[in-house]
């Protein structure tokens, strides 16, 4: 019997090949109710990291243009100070004027050398919030240390930074929303404390303004999100229709070749036994003449559901290679498991199934199937001959029969 099934932290690699070679199918359907932008499982994982790698160039431009913008902005309060310099507080808001240049700077760096999307995450995250606190500092200490910022042009800068939040970088609309919030709570709370009393009944008149600011960027980036999930729904069923069989929903030939030959590769690194049943559907033509095609096909989605149903691992696959012919594909496990399992489905098909076929000398539609264990530095081709040998014994030897490979 197979040993237990190893967690995907454990085999990195084959679940990273899992994830690549066999692309299961999102939700075809995108949730409708905000903020409830998320699909189930690894999907949401998967978009994260296609909207990370989507909008890399876009993210390049918009941390240059934050670079350059900040900077004019650090030009404007030196100008500023040589007009009008306030021990202590001026060179405060300039220290927050260039910590938030340095913060940028540096998380440009590690989201550009960012080894996988989550840490780009955490780094674009630590980005926006630096970047509002410190413009909260900026406008506090202004406000205190000379008086001269108008409760309008404050406003409009808030609303500015909270569009930035929904900028398409490459991170969730959820992340970009709460980000965006706890700066407009910020604003709001702690902006009237440093302002000179003249100033507050603006500020307050005009707040409602930077609340529906809010509002506005945040249904933006909503529909951009949504837009991209749409996008990355259709790529995913793209690659689905790619690596599947069309009648049956099984990959097929083109992806269980490949995703074979590298579980294999990792099998050995893991010094692990993998196993390769082929079963052939007996006497399918006569079975298709005599019942027409229809018949046919749906005999053949009848036994994909079979071999479906015996793949319940991470690192197991289902195929159909072609015609009648399918694959089953089992990773850490043994030449008595590998048996169990073809026997199993052998007498599933003719006894549960039991589809009815005249010319068979059972009366029923039956399998035959060959199945082989890997040895230690076997191929994948070699594997694959000693299963398929098997299959022709099984064969010759009068059909209905599972045999073992040599």
């Amino acid at each position: 019997m197979p040993s237990e099934p190893q967690d995907a932290e454990t085999l990195p690699a084959a679940a990273e090949l899992t994830r690549e070679l066999l692309v299961e199918r999102p939700s075809d359907r995108l949730p409708d109710r905000l903020p409830s932008l998320r699909f189930a499982g690894t999907h949401e994982r998967d978009y994260l990291a296609f909207a990370f790698e989507s909008l890399r160039d876009t993210r390049t431009e918009a941390y240059r243009v934050a670079l350059a913008l900040l900077l004019v902005f650090a030009a404007i309060d030196v100008f500023q100070a040589t007009q009008d310099f306030v021990p202590l507080l001026t060179p405060a808001i300039l220290a927050a004027r260039l910590l938030a240049v340095a913060i940028v700077a540096w998380a440009q760096r590690r989201v550009r050398l960012a080894s996988d999307w989550s840490a780009g995450h955490r780094w674009m995250r630590a980005t926006g919030l630096s970047l509002g606190l410190m413009m909260l500092v900026s406008e506090a200490l202004y406000c205190h240390a000379t008086g001269q910022l108008q409760a309008p042009l404050i406003v409009a800068g808030n609303i500015l930074m909270t569009m930035a939040f929904f900028f398409p970088l490459g991170y969730s609309f959820v992340a970009g929303l709460k980000i965006a919030v706890v700066f407009s709570l910020a604003a709001c709370l702690v902006l009237p404390q440093f302002m000179p009393a003249a100033m507050l009944a603006d500020f307050y008149r005009l707040l409602p303004f930077q609340l529906m600011g809010l509002a506005a960027a945040a249904l933006a980036g909503y529909q951009q999100e949504r837009t991209l999930r749409a996008l990355f729904l259709m790529k995913q069923s793209v690659t689905q229709m790619a690596s599947s069989d069309a009648l049956t929903g099984l990959s097929n030939r083109h992806a269980f070749e490949p995703f074979v030959a590298r579980a294999m590769q990792q099998a050995a690194r893991d010094k692990q036994q993998v196993a390769l049943v082929l079963l052939d559907v007996d006497q399918l033509k006569p079975y298709s003449d005599q019942f027409g095609n229809p018949a046919g096909d749906a005999a053949l989605k009848a036994l994909a559901r079979a071999v479906s149903q015996r793949i319940r691992r991470q690192f197991d696959l289902g195929a159909r290679l072609g015609g009648g012919e399918f694959a089953l594909f089992f990773y850490d496990v043994n030449v008595g498991f590998a048996w169990t399992v073809a026997e199993d489905l052998r007498r599933d098909v003719a006894q549960r199934l039991a589809i009815s076929h005249p010319d068979s000398s059972a009366g029923v539609l039956t399998i035959s199937l060959g199945a082989a264990v890997s040895a230690d530095g076997e191929s994948f081709e070699g594997l694959y001959q000693r299963a398929d040998q098997a299959l022709y014994r099984a064969k010759a030897q009068g059909r209905n029969q599972v045999q073992l490979a040599e």
